[in-house]
């Protein structure tokens, strides 16, 4: 993704930038700290937390708050979350961004797979815009695949990993396809996660509690 002749300046860029979390946020921040920042970053757009609450879909004793507002690049987020450990300080943030799909379509109106041509648009985006500030990806599941057609529940992600102290910054792209009988769904759904050792530590536990092997 970068090239021999700017490794060098990436490197110094990566250097200079921590992992850390958007919006001015620190990692270790109470749920007040982030409400304070977020009031006091002077963004055009402001971005308001929603009060904590725990959730199934994160690991057990953590608390997640919704995050309003969010917009990147002109793409307004369809979830956002920022993510408080079991001693209720931030760990992670979450942005979530979909795409309606449809490779069948039609409608003379409509592209055939425009949905999945926005996501992998917007994920290259994001991709480049990362690797600018922090360098070549630790892993980059991409490579050969980018535009093309992803079966449901398929998952590629590019991804940083500060060696230091082991913040994780990942791009993940999946496809979301339900054929029901009262419903349909076909989406491209972009992650950007910002995620510190504790939550990622805490993740792959749950992950191999789950596991029926």
């Amino acid at each position: 993704m970068i090239r021999v002749a700017c490794l060098i300046v990436m490197v110094l860029i990566t250097n200079l930038y921590a992992y850390d979390p958007p919006k001015n946020l620190k990692w270790g921040m109470t749920y007040d700290e982030v409400m304070k920042t977020l009031k006091e970053s002077g963004n055009e757009d402001i971005v308001k937390i929603d009060k904590l609450k725990t959730d199934k879909n994160i690991p057990d004793g953590f608390y997640l708050a919704a995050l309003k507002g969010v917009k990147l690049f002109d793409k307004k987020a369809k979830e956002a979350y920022a993510v408080f450990d079991t001693s209720k300080y931030l760990c992670a943030i979450q942005y979530g961004f979909v795409w309606d799909n449809d490779e069948n379509t039609t409608n003379m109106f409509e592209s055939r797979g425009k949905g999945r041509a926005n996501a992998w648009e917007y994920y290259q985006e994001l991709t480049k815009k990362l690797a600018v500030k922090y360098g070549q990806p630790t892993k980059d599941e991409t490579e050969g695949s980018f535009g093309q057609p992803l079966a449901s529940g398929v998952r590629l992600e590019t991804s940083w990993v500060d060696s230091t102290t082991g913040n994780k910054i990942m791009v993940a792209i999946t496809r979301r396809q339900i054929n029901a009988v009262i419903t349909r769904v076909d989406n491209y759904v972009v992650a950007l996660v910002y995620a510190n050792p504790i939550y990622i530590n805490a993740k792959k536990a749950e992950i191999i509690n789950d596991d029926d092997l």
